[in-house]
């Protein structure tokens, strides 16, 4: 085990939205399980990094998009927020659980179910969430145009509101 501290999100980052790059998924088939075999999404981030953008989501053979490199991935349309679905594709993110609870707790359908990085650049917004960067609106798909307005959306901000609400300890505290 190591320590150390967490690296804060720049503020402008969740004010301006975060570009991605899409990336083909080459890790292996048990992606639930977390290992330290994470040379795929050490390469796949760094890709990113290399293009410019914040993350790399990664896409399967299927044409289906699975997750980021180090996040859970997710588009919001009419209003419902929709994301892969739990399986060996995927790591089940602490975050992504708190968003589910969240969302429904708000009256937002979360939506289990894969989509297409066409149904990407068509949603009306997108996010990321992990446990270092919490929720990040995702306002660019690199290459190949933006995502809704190109501009975080209130779906986000709003989940992110009602995140730090949940999660924030007392002032005295």
């Amino acid at each position: 085990m190591t320590v150390k501290p967490s690296r804060k999100v720049d503020p402008e980052l969740r004010k301006q939205g975060a570009s991605v790059l899409l990336h083909p998924d080459e890790r292996w088939m048990n992606c639930h399980i977390k290992s330290l075999n994470l040379l795929p999404n050490v390469l796949a981030k760094q890709a990113a990094v290399d293009a410019g953008c914040f993350e790399a989501v990664l896409i399967r053979e299927d044409g289906y998009i699975t997750e980021g490199s180090s996040s859970n991935m997710y588009l919001v349309k009419d209003g419902a927020i929709r994301t892969a679905p739990l399986s060996n594709r995927i790591l089940p993110g602490i975050r992504r659980e708190a968003v589910r609870r969240i969302a429904l707790e708000a009256g937002i359908p979360f939506i289990e179910e894969p989509f297409t990085p066409a149904e990407l650049l068509d949603a009306d917004e997108a996010f990321l969430t992990s446990t270092g960067i919490e929720i990040i609106p995702v306002v660019q798909l690199h290459g190949q145009g933006p995502i809704g307005s190109g501009a975080p959306g209130g779906t986000v901000r709003e989940l992110h509101r009602l995140f730090l609400e949940k999660t924030s300890l007392p002032a005295s505290v």
